[in-house]
């Protein structure tokens, strides 16, 4: 099953590749800059595509480019679905507050990325993402200083009280603005969240994909099961409890990174792979609390974000998202490189 890393080659080339070109905070901040430019077109898109209902597959260079426009209803745009249009602008917002709060800055520019911003939190709640607007407060609140944390709680309470009073149908003189405000597709999202699933569709809960996930890992623990391992062996699962697979398909994959990984290559292929990751992002942390370049405390928000989506779905499958990942991997090794060494004592002068 180990044979199925060499599908990996290529990103961990890019990971060690690239870094001598983020080497620097400047360098840093035009790659996210570029970043910043490839996602407007994803807020663009997602909401002309909500205004016009537009669905159909569009496709340019034989195919090298390839933009799904399905699902008009939640802007899905140029992904295979919502959530991982939902996963893109969570991951790419950090830059996006950067570039609000930064200081020092042009009037008209800060008002270009404020307008970007709402274009992308709008987008964004179109998507009905949970995963990825669950994100959201704690991006705000960790760029922000005490006075915008202040503002960002009371607009996530604020939000999150739109979306009980539509829940209990409790404010009918509101209903426009809260039909405008809280998409249908979220209530019924958060409903399927707080209620029983029929029997036959328990099968797709995150807490029996998760459980599945960990019995399969244990069952072949050292070289897994092989690539894309999961979605085969549950699906046989699957059939075998139902007789056939239900009417709403097949789970393709684990919904977690990490577990997904360890499934199909082993917890020794995943302890290197989280070694990777973990080393240097325990080592960027401290931007968190201190007050850093903008642009290396956006990448780590971003990385931070980016391993948060990892967590209940696997957006990586798509290859943009999984080129930005290690983008955004090779640049917080880059930041955990250039932090400054805690200082040793030194020996006393020899009299």
């Amino acid at each position: 099953a180990w044979v199925g890393l060499f599908n990996w080659l290529p990103f961990f080339w890019l990971c060690l590749a690239i870094q001598p070109y983020l080497a620097t905070p400047a360098s840093r901040t035009r790659l996210g800059q570029w970043i910043l430019a490839g996602t407007v077109p994803v807020i663009a898109v997602s909401l002309i595509q909500k205004a016009t209902g537009y669905e159909g597959l569009l496709e340019s260079f034989w195919g090298l480019i390839r933009w799904p426009m399905g699902q008009p209803e939640t802007g899905a745009a140029l992904f295979d679905n919502a959530n991982v249009t939902g996963s893109w602008l969570a991951v790419t917002l950090p830059f996006l507050a950067v570039a609000c709060l930064g200081p020092r800055q042009a009037m008209e520019r800060r008002l270009t990325a404020v307008a970007i911003t709402l274009g992308s939190t709008i987008a964004l709640v179109i998507t009905n993402s949970r995963n990825a607007m669950a994100a959201v407060p704690v991006i705000w609140a960790l760029s922000c200083g005490r006075r915008g944390r202040l503002a960002v709680l009371l607009v996530t309470l604020g939000y999150g009280a739109l979306v009980l009073l539509k829940l209990q149908h409790g404010a009918p003189a509101l209903d426009p603005v809260l039909d405008l405000l809280v998409p249908d597709r979220l209530i019924g999202k958060v409903l399927k969240t707080i209620s029983e699933r029929p029997e036959s569709l328990r099968y797709a809960n995150r807490s029996t994909i998760f459980a599945a996930a960990l019995g399969h890992i244990a069952s072949a623990p050292w070289f897994g099961l092989g690539e894309n391992g999961f979605s085969l062996v549950y699906a046989r699962d699957v059939i075998r409890m139902n007789g056939a697979l239900p009417p709403t398909g097949g789970i393709l994959h684990s919904h977690n990174l990490w577990l997904e990984f360890a499934v199909s290559h082993g917890l020794p292929a995943l302890v290197l792979l989280m070694s990777l990751v973990g080393r240097s992002v325990k080592q960027a942390l401290p931007l968190l609390w201190t007050r850093a370049e903008g642009s290396d405390r956006a990448w780590l928000l971003a990385t931070l974000a980016m391993l948060w989506v990892h967590l209940w779905d696997i957006p990586s499958f798509d290859a943009r998202i999984n080129v930005l990942d290690w983008l955004l991997v090779a640049g917080i090794a880059c930041i955990a490189c250039s932090r400054p060494v805690e200082a040793q004592p030194r020996p006393l002068a020899s009299t």
